[in-house]
């Protein structure tokens, strides 16, 4: 879009930062948040974000876009560790070692690879790739844990 690779590195900084903050801040944003609301706000977040990347390249919305970064991963990775840390004690690694593995881990390469073969092998304008990200995000608007589930061998 003709930006700078500082201004590239300024915006994705710029992501991080808002991480660390909502981060630093989550006991006191979200202590009354359930996990399914926690999950309803990154996806919402998630659906905006690459929306906006997806109609705009415009700075200002670009920035706009970069914050919601924490919106996205933050909250979300929030929810998993309070939704992880309410299991049983026997749950809790089993819990850990699967959202490591597959939502942090193999999830997110998958995802990239699928992304990035969308990106460089479609005659797509590449703001497709972003609204590929919309409906990989969309079903998440939908599927959350429920509120009966107390234990990992009642979710069978």
């Amino acid at each position: 879009m003709g930006y700078s690779d500082g201004i590239i590195g300024l915006l994705w900084s710029l992501s991080i930062v808002a991480e660390v903050i909502v981060f630093t801040f989550s006991h006191v944003l979200f202590r009354h948040c359930q996990v399914s609301g926690l999950l309803l706000l990154s996806a919402s977040c998630a659906v905006v974000r690459w929306g906006l990347m997806a109609y705009f390249t415009t700075l200002p919305i670009l920035i706009v876009s970069q914050l919601l970064h924490s919106g996205t991963f933050t909250v979300c990775h929030l929810a998993a560790m309070r939704f992880i840390s309410a299991r049983s004690e026997g749950e809790i690694i089993p819990l850990q070692a699967f959202y490591s593995a597959f939502g942090l881990g193999g999830g997110l390469a998958l995802v990239t690879i699928v992304v990035g073969f969308v990106y460089e092998h479609l005659p797509f304008h590449h703001n497709w790739v972003f609204w590929l990200m919309v409906l990989i995000a969309i079903p998440a608007l939908f599927i959350r844990p429920n509120k009966k589930i107390t234990s990992l061998n009642s979710m069978e």
